[in-house]
């Protein structure tokens, strides 16, 4: 899934190592802030594992975090085919919400409430 680009060094380069050093995010925080090892994101770094989905948003997030910014999954890791429909269906989806006006939620109607005079009545 990660595909991998030569890098100036000639050492092959990981998006999410393209990401953090171009950032300049301490692998080490990142990794803290996202709830996993710094060997794991290391070994993601240099293209040596795969992330689950639930690593992918983490890092995501803790990296949007550090930056300041609203962070893409994209911008982090290769997408395959079929995860990159689902993230644009997932997008389109949320720029729908973010144009739809807030509903108010229901309300349930109260029996009137009996006066004072009406009870000695």
């Amino acid at each position: 899934m990660e595909r991998q680009d030569k890098h100036d060094d000639d050492a092959t380069v990981t998006r999410l190592h393209r990401f953090i050093e171009e950032g300049r995010i301490k692998p080490s925080a990142l990794a803290a802030r996202a709830g996993i090892s710094r060997q794991r994101l290391l070994k993601l770094m240099k293209g040596a594992a795969e992330p689950t989905r639930d690593v992918m948003v983490s890092l995501t997030l803790a990296a949007g975090q550090f930056l300041r910014r609203r962070v893409f999954i994209a911008e982090l890791f290769e997408l395959g085919e079929s995860e990159m429909l689902l993230y644009g269906l997932l997008i389109s989806a949320k720029m729908v919400l973010a144009t739809m006006p807030e509903i108010p939620p229901p309300t349930t109607r109260q029996p009137p409430r009996k006066t004072r005079s009406e009870d000695t009545q």
